[in-house]
């Protein structure tokens, strides 16, 4: 829908594409023409997908036309920077590492994250957690932390 971010990580190249943004009315055709074409399942993604609007229209407005439409999932990636609050049916959030090193990669914005996914009552919630070099023995660290 657009490639704003209000993050700036250093290995992601989204900002590096044109800053165009889809209207609603724009997002409305290509979703019935994806759903013409036999699509049922679509992904909300970005830049970050919470930050789009169009006017009074929010993502919020995109995701319930899609259900209305008749697609079976609604899919939102987010960084997770943004309240977690959506009607989507699947939410994932993308996570670099712990606190110490994601700070490096995304700036301060792992205690926000972390109170978001904390705080949301959805119910299909995930976390994609990127395995690497140097965090390929923190994972039990990670999923300790996502219990508490």
């Amino acid at each position: 829908m657009h490639n704003k971010c209000n993050l700036n990580c250093i290995h992601c190249r989204i900002t590096e594409r044109p800053a165009d943004i889809l209207t609603f009315e724009e997002s409305r055709r290509i979703i019935d023409a994806f759903y013409s074409e036999g699509g049922r399942t679509i992904y909300f993604e970005g830049g970050e997908p919470f930050l789009w609007h169009d006017g009074e229209y929010q993502l919020e407005d995109v995701v319930r036309y899609a259900h209305n439409r008749g697609f079976l999932a609604t899919i939102i990636y987010t960084n997770g920077t943004y309240s977690l609050d959506t009607s989507a049916d699947t939410v994932f959030i993308s996570l670099d590492d712990l606190r110490k090193r994601m700070t490096l990669y995304r700036g301060k914005a792992f205690d926000r994250i972390m109170q978001n996914i904390l705080a949301s009552r959805h119910p299909s919630l995930y976390v994609n957690f990127t395995i690497n070099n140097y965090n390929k023995n923190e994972i039990l660290d990670f999923c300790i932390l996502s219990t508490v």
